[in-house]
C-alpha cells in the first residue's frame, strides 16, 4: 500500500488541488486504504474541506447521506 499510496497523495497534491474546487469520491474494497489516503490528503491542506463517511453494508436513504454530507460542509 505504501508506494501506490504515496503516489496517489502526490497526484491530488500536485495538479489536482490547484485545480479546485474539488469534489473527490473514494471507492474500493474493505481494507485497500481509502479512508487512510483521504485522510492524509486533508491533512495536508489548508483550504476548507469536510470528510463524510459511508458506512458499510446497508447504506440509509439517499437523503440521510446528504445530510450527513451536510455537516462537515456547513463547518
Amino acid at each position: 500500500h505504501g508506494r501506490r499510496h504515496a503516489e496517489l497523495l502526490e497526484k491530488l497534491r500536485g495538479r489536482w488541488l490547484a485545480a479546485g474546487p474539488n469534489v473527490a469520491v473514494v471507492q474500493g474494497f474493505p481494507g485497500v486504504g481509502k479512508t487512510t489516503v483521504a485522510r492524509q490528503l486533508l491533512a495536508g491542506i489548508r483550504i476548507p474541506h469536510g470528510f463524510v463517511g459511508i458506512p458499510d453494508g446497508d447504506t440509509a436513504s439517499v437523503d440521510d447521506l446528504l445530510l450527513d454530507a451536510a455537516g462537515p460542509l456547513k463547518e
